[in-house]
């Protein structure tokens, strides 16, 4: 088999659901299994959406809440295909997206993880990201270097170095490409070939401020970089000490609906998207 597509769902909306299940039979490229994940979803309306599918190329799996990062890697050990492609539920892959990253790894034996751009969109409102078309380790120290639903990878040679995602980072894509970089090789298709949604339970805010799990991430990775400890220090005041004084002064948390951003106490709301 020459594809696996790997989509974990935990309590999706079901028209997002559907939408993204569609997007991923509708696929011009056709040879593949889709690997949906029930990730202990307390919302009924999941299975229901799922089972309503009777594509021969679903497998379905039910399961107890393990998290992203556990579910990702359940479906990994199950995939057969050659290549295994990375969905979310709640966005859109365009119809060609499988096929042109197929055809760009087929002619490109010495890369592992093809990604592409990404069209965020929320109702009438959209931007296009572009991410460097061929990242490097050092790129992991600005930002993650990957759109983590566009992925595609070669996962013989994920296994051949145990890459896999670690449960205890809550950035587990951020963390599973700083360490991938370490020995393959990525690219990035510059054509936005996935629809990203925003909307209220994964509202992303484009600020300075760094999680601590992004802060341990850039602390391996300076760690593998040098032992020089001067260089060291040098890599964290940029790369992490002038970011994280933000974090002094705001903290961002959720509560149900929207997302707050707090200012030396006072809290204000953000806007969405």
């Amino acid at each position: 088999m020459k594809l696996s597509v790997v989509l974990p769902v935990y309590n999706t909306k079901e028209c997002y659901l559907r939408e993204a299940i569609e997007s991923i039979l509708n696929q011009t490229f056709t040879d593949f299994e889709f690997i949906i994940i029930n990730d202990g979803s307390t919302d009924n309306s999941v299975e229901k959406v799922i089972l309503s599918y009777t594509d021969n190329r679903i497998r379905y799996i039910k399961q107890e809440n393990q998290g992203i990062a556990r579910s990702l890697n359940n479906g990994f050990a199950l995939a057969q295909g050659e290549y295994i492609a990375r969905m979310d539920a709640d966005d859109i892959s365009l119809p060609e997206r499988f096929a042109k990253q197929i055809a760009f790894l087929d002619a490109h034996q010495d890369i592992s993880l093809c990604g592409t751009a990404i069209t965020k969109f929320r109702k009438d409102k959209t931007r296009v990201i572009i991410y460097p078309s061929e990242p490097r380790i050092l790129d992991c120290l600005q930002m993650t270097c990957v759109a983590h639903p566009t992925v595609m990878l070669r996962i013989t040679d994920f296994r051949k170095y145990n890459l896999e995602y670690n449960p205890d980072y809550k950035c587990e894509d951020y963390e599973l490409w700083s360490r991938a970089l370490r020995y393959l090789k990525f690219y990035n298709i510059s054509e936005p070939l996935l629809r990203y949604r925003i909307h209220e339970n994964n509202l992303s805010v484009q600020t300075n401020i760094m999680t601590e799990s992004e802060i341990r991430v850039r602390e391996n990775i300076i760690n593998f970089l040098t032992e020089n400890e001067n260089l060291r220090n040098k890599l964290r005041k940029k790369y992490i000490e002038r970011r994280n004084i933000w974090r002094t002064v705001f903290s961002i948390y959720n509560v149900p609906g929207k997302k707050m951003l707090k200012i030396l106490g006072i809290s204000i709301t953000l806007r969405r998207f």
